[in-house]
């Protein structure tokens, strides 16, 4: 007999917010379905020194896609692929992670809907960074689940030369 089982203990007592949204996914009752796109990006030749928007410059949205029939909030964390226990490319390194900004870390998705979050990249103009290979991702959990419900989406950033 296999089993998988997972265990998830809260740092912290819940804010009075949060207990709200438990109330809410409780009374779903359903399955709940969420997909964070892509899985996997590529960030290629990407320009050092200034701010990039991931989609407008590099054409690759950052998406959360809520199929379920009720709102939800998802809560961004930008992570190292080891943190998301993902393994890394060969040839990549960890990015810093003070390069990647997230507009907001508190997204809610309308029901059957899918919304964009705007992620932006700026890595410092260092002799050291042209023409490496980083990779950093973007971790999505459901706010109010009582067992942790997440998505990754993982970014592999070649830098120009």
């Amino acid at each position: 007999l296999m089993i998988n089982l997972r265990v998830t203990v809260a740092a912290r007592r819940m804010n009075k917010e949060e207990l709200e949204r438990r109330k809410k996914v409780d009374a779903y009752g359903g399955k709940i379905e969420f997909d964070l796109l892509p899985t996997k990006g590529f960030l290629d030749n990407c320009p050092i020194g200034n701010e990039i928007d991931i989609d407008k410059d590099m054409k690759t949205a950052l998406k959360i896609s809520n199929p379920n029939d009720i709102d939800f909030t998802y809560l961004l964390d930008i992570v190292h692929l080891w943190q998301a226990e993902l393994p890394m490319l060969e040839g990549y390194a960890a990015a810093d992670l003070s390069w990647v900004k997230i507009e907001k870390r508190e997204v809610t998705v309308a029901a059957n809907s899918i919304k964009k979050v705007k992620l932006t990249l700026n890595i410092p103009d260092k002799p050291e960074y042209r023409g490496k290979k980083f990779a950093f991702a973007i971790k999505a959990t459901v706010s109010g689940t009582p067992v942790e419900l997440n998505q990754v989406s993982r970014f592999f950033i070649s830098i120009e030369p």
